[in-house]
């Protein structure tokens, strides 16, 4: 199995979620807004199978040809590249174990004496 390299492994730098957030938003409106009543009117189904329907053309719009569109017509606005093994999330960063904290504690208050 082959593994796909995100955005971050292949430049560095991923996009914001905000800005990925703001676009999914503004590339679903006229898909949500058109797609169902124009259905509706063609295809004598229920709202179930409608709802399905659209979703069946939405969803690889959104994926294949609104997304990259707004994409590149938005450009590429990009986050700060991280360092290698650095984490945007705050509770993903390392935090010292107990005994790591133990021998700091040791060395600031005795700078001279041996660490176990």
């Amino acid at each position: 199995m082959q593994h796909d390299p995100s955005p971050s492994e292949t430049h560095g730098h991923a996009p914001s979620r905000h800005r990925q957030a703001l676009l999914t938003f503004v590339g679903l409106v006229a898909p949500v807004y058109f797609i169902p009543p124009a259905l509706a009117s063609v295809l004598p189904l229920g709202r179930f199978a409608i709802v399905v329907a659209s979703l069946a053309l939405i969803v690889p719009l959104m994926s294949y040809v609104i997304m990259p569109a707004l994409q590149w017509l938005f450009g590429p606005t990009r986050r700060k590249p991280l360092s290698p093994g650095e984490s945007r999330r705050s509770s993903e960063r390392r935090r010292p174990s107990p005994r790591a904290r133990e021998r700091r504690a040791l060395t600031e208050c005795h700078p001279g004496a041996p660490v176990r």
